[in-house]
């Protein structure tokens, strides 16, 4: 996952901490400590629920195995599965 800073820049181990502060209070992440890991684990999360799949997301977090990834999958409860389900069912989807 790639930040930059206002002014277009890469985001560095300095400037990271408090720009994904700053993001986590503009986007009312109030439930864990706000910063870069919990800024991370929120836009993961997110990416699953909007539909996004676990191999893109691997390499989008610089994972080497899926398994570190799966850690994310895990926290996803049964109505965010319904809800992909949904939208990608092959079934579900047919124009009978």
């Amino acid at each position: 996952m790639l930040l930059t800073t206002p002014i277009k820049s890469m985001a560095s181990p300095i400037t990271t901490p408090p720009l994904t502060t700053n993001i986590c209070y503009r986007a009312n992440i109030i439930d864990a400590k706000p910063g870069p890991h919990t800024f991370r684990h929120t836009a993961a999360i997110n990416y699953l629920r909007n539909g996004g799949d676990e191999f893109t997301l691997q390499i989008m977090l610089g994972h080497t195995t899926l398994a570190m990834t799966r850690r994310y999958t895990s926290t996803l409860g049964t109505e965010d599965m319904m809800r992909v389900h949904k939208k990608v069912s092959p079934v579900d989807n047919l124009k009978l």
